[in-house]
């Protein structure tokens, strides 16, 4: 999550280990909070990052891993 509401309006992109999108969803400035189903991803590394109109605004790593 990124900490207060988002800055500015853009794009949350979740991005496997090769750099290749794998899903992205549209943001508005002052949301809280975004959810991002990733159910239908293999397990791995992702890196998400939160772009806007000035470049990337934040960019966090998540590790997938198969729920027992």
């Amino acid at each position: 999550s990124y900490p207060g509401a988002l800055p500015v309006n853009g794009v949350i992109c979740i991005s496997d280990a090769l750099g290749r999108e794998v899903k992205s969803t549209i943001v508005t400035a002052g949301e809280w909070s975004s959810t991002i189903d990733i159910s239908s991803l293999a397990d791995g590394v992702y890196s998400i990052a939160l772009k806007g109109s000035n470049g990337i605004v934040s960019r966090k790593s998540l590790i997938k891993t198969a729920s027992h």
